[in-house]
């Protein structure tokens, strides 16, 4: 091959590799603004740029505030009108509620004329009662059965006491379920014993 030959081969193979390179240039991707400038993963998680419009996100950031300060109003709001709700639902759910006991007044304690001793030996039972000292208060009423025997209103209060031992101390169940049997044979329309022997039904012998 000679000297004319070599060149014509070079020049052939030079216009092949600019054809190359055109056809390279075409699938070229899009520039981008981000091109230039790094992205970043910050602390927050979120995808961040350095190159971000300052006033762009003060704008974003104080929307967001707004928006919180919308929920935390609404919430306060709420709150404000609910709680009034609840709170007398509450109490006229729960202000006569005796978690369980029957009441200690009975119709006879306001239609007798009793002695003041043995209203005092009265109230000082329902008092150490409501200190959960069963066994002064069934003390106390024992002194008031003995200036009225076969009182009821004494020998009632004495079967709440138990009734209360008998759930708190596991005391006094058979008691206070004996005694309730006797005032129920005498007493047979009184109501409030039936609430009392469910306490014994319950947390006493069956």
């Amino acid at each position: 091959m000679g000297f004319y030959g070599i060149s014509s081969s070079a020049m052939e193979i030079i216009r092949n590799n600019r054809a190359l390179l055109h056809k390279r240039s075409i699938f070229k991707r899009a520039s981008s603004k981000f091109d230039d400038k790094p992205l970043d993963f910050g602390g927050n998680g979120l995808l961040t740029n350095n190159g971000a419009d300052p006033i762009l996100l003060r704008k974003i950031r104080e929307k967001t505030l707004r928006e919180h300060g919308r929920q935390r109003r609404k919430f306060v709001i709420f709150l404000m009108l609910a709680l009034p709700i609840i709170i007398y639902f509450g109490y006229k759910a729960f202000h006569n509620f005796s978690f369980g006991f029957p009441p200690l007044t009975t119709k006879e304690s306001k239609s007798h004329d009793f002695s003041k001793k043995y209203l005092f030996y009265i109230n000082d039972g329902d008092a150490w009662l409501r200190k959960w000292h069963y066994h002064n208060a069934i003390f106390q009423y024992r002194k008031a059965l003995e200036l009225y025997p076969g009182n009821y209103e004494a020998r009632y209060r004495i079967a709440i006491a138990y009734s209360y031992q008998c759930q708190y101390a596991y005391e006094g169940c058979e008691d206070g379920k004996k005694l309730v049997e006797e005032l129920k044979r005498e007493f047979p329309k009184r109501s409030e014993l039936s609430e009392v022997e469910k306490v014994f039904t319950h947390w006493g012998t069956p």
